[in-house]
C-alpha cells in the first residue's frame, strides 16, 4: 500500500492520532521534478507501516477477521471473504450506474480545471481508487481507510493512507477537486457525519465536487401493485433482519437511513450548492429480464452481508443466537428466491461554494 513504489504502507508514530502511509520517495519512478502536484502530502507525522505492524490492525472473532479499533462503530469483517464481497459490490454498482460515478461528465470537468487530485473516504479495498487511477492517470488519487486491506501496488498515481476519517483529514485546505464517499454509513456516526462534511468542504477547492453513495437499506417491491408490495409480508425475515441491524447500529450512534439525511446536512452546512440526488434501483435475484446478471450478483452480495453481520448481531444482546441463526437462514432464502425485490442506492452530488 503506497503510491506506486512497492513499499509497505505507513502509520503515525504512537501518539493517539490517526495512522497514515508515507508519501512518495523522491527516487520513486512516479515522482519527478516536473510533477504538477503542487499540494505536498509530506508530513512529519507520517512513517511507513512495517510488515510486523499489520497484525495489530486486526482481531479474530467467530472465525472472521475484524478491525481492532474498538472506538469505531464499523461492524463488518475485514477478511478476504469480505474483501471479495466488496469487490463484487463495486462491479455491480458500476454496472447499475454505468461507470464508477453516475455522471462522469461532472467528474471530468472538475478534474480538468483544478488541482488534479481526488480523495476517497472509507476506501475499503481501494477498488474505486484503482479504477480512477486507470481512467485518469494524470490525477493523484488518495484513498483513506482505518485498516490496511488495499493493494501494495496501486496503479498510476494512486496512494493509500491508513487513518480514521472521523478524527479529521490531515490534508491542506482547497487541495482536492473531488472527494468521494461510498458506503460510509457504518463507519461514521450520525453525530460525526456533519463534522466530516465540514472537513470535506475544507479540503475541497471552490467549485470542487463531493460525491456520496449510500444504500437505503430498506427492501422495496416497486413493480408490485400498492397493497401487495409490503416487504414485511413478502420478505419478512430479510425485513426483520435489516430492522434488527438498524437497532443494533443505533446503539452505537450509527444512522441506518443515512442517505436521506446527507442532502439536508449538505444544505445546512452552507458550504455546498447544486445539491442533487439520483436513485438507482438494484434488483435482487434473477427475476429482472434486463438486469439478470447484476441481480444474481446483488443477491450474492446481500447474502454475504447477512453472513458478515452474524458476529456483530450475535454480541448485540438484542436476539438469542439460535433465533438469529433462524432469522439469517430465512433472510438468505428470501434474497435468493423472492421475485421483485429491489434495494435503492442513492448518489448525492454537490459542489463546494
Amino acid at each position: 500500500m503506497n503510491n506506486g513504489s512497492g513499499r509497505p504502507p505507513a502509520r503515525h508514530p504512537p501518539s493517539g492520532r490517526p495512522s497514515q502511509p508515507s508519501v512518495a520517495d523522491p527516487s520513486d519512478d512516479n515522482t519527478s521534478d516536473n510533477d504538477e502536484d503542487t499540494h505536498s502530502d509530506a508530513s512529519a507525522d507520517l512513517c511507513e507501516l512495517a510488515d510486523e505492524d499489520f497484525p495489530a490492525s486486526f482481531v479474530t472473532r467467530d472465525g472472521r477477521l475484524f478491525h481492532s479499533h474498538g472506538r469505531l462503530p464499523y461492524p463488518l469483517p475485514a477478511d478476504g471473504r469480505e474483501q471479495k464481497r466488496l469487490e463484487a459490490q463495486n462491479l455491480v454498482l458500476k454496472d447499475v450506474m454505468g461507470s464508477i460515478c453516475p455522471d462522469m461528465r461532472l467528474v471530468r470537468e472538475v478534474l480538468a480545471s483544478g488541482t488534479g487530485r481526488a480523495l476517497d473516504l472509507c476506501t475499503g479495498t481501494g477498488q474505486w481508487v484503482k479504477d480512477m487511477a486507470v481512467m485518469f492517470p494524470q490525477v493523484k488519487v488518495i484513498g483513506i481507510d482505518i485498516v490496511p486491506i488495499q493493494t501494495r501496488y496501486p496503479p498510476g498515481r494512486a496512494q493509500f493512507e491508513i487513518a480514521d476519517i472521523t478524527e479529521g483529514l490531515r490534508h491542506e485546505s482547497n487541495s482536492f477537486d473531488l472527494v468521494h464517499a461510498r458506503c460510509t454509513a457504518f463507519s461514521v456516526t450520525e453525530q460525526r457525519y456533519p463534522i466530516m462534511l465540514r472537513d470535506v468542504a475544507r479540503v475541497l477547492r471552490p467549485g470542487g465536487l463531493f460525491i456520496s453513495g449510500e444504500f437505503r437499506n430498506y427492501p422495496v417491491f416497486p413493480e408490485r401493485r400498492p397493497g401487495r408490495n409490503d416487504p414485511d409480508i413478502l420478505c419478512p425475515h430479510f425485513f426483520r433482519f435489516l430492522g434488527l441491524t438498524a437497532q443494533a447500529l443505533g446503539l452505537l450512534g450509527v444512522r441506518w437511513d443515512l442517505s436521506c439525511k446527507i442532502p439536508q446536512w449538505l444544505e445546512a452546512s452552507g458550504s455546498f450548492y447544486n445539491i442533487t440526488r439520483r436513485t438507482f434501483e438494484l434488483p435482487i435475484g434473477d427475476w429482472h429480464p434486463e438486469q439478470r446478471h447484476s441481480g444474481i450478483k446483488a443477491a450474492e452480495i446481500f447474502v454475504g452481508f447477512v453472513e458478515a453481520m452474524e458476529s456483530f448481531l450475535g454480541y448485540s444482546g438484542l436476539i438469542p443466537k439460535e433465533e438469529l441463526a433462524r432469522l439469517m437462514g430465512g433472510a438468505i432464502y428470501e434474497l435468493q428466491h423472492v421475485s421483485g425485490l429491489v434495494m435503492y442506492y442513492d448518489v448525492v452530488c454537490a459542489h463546494k461554494r
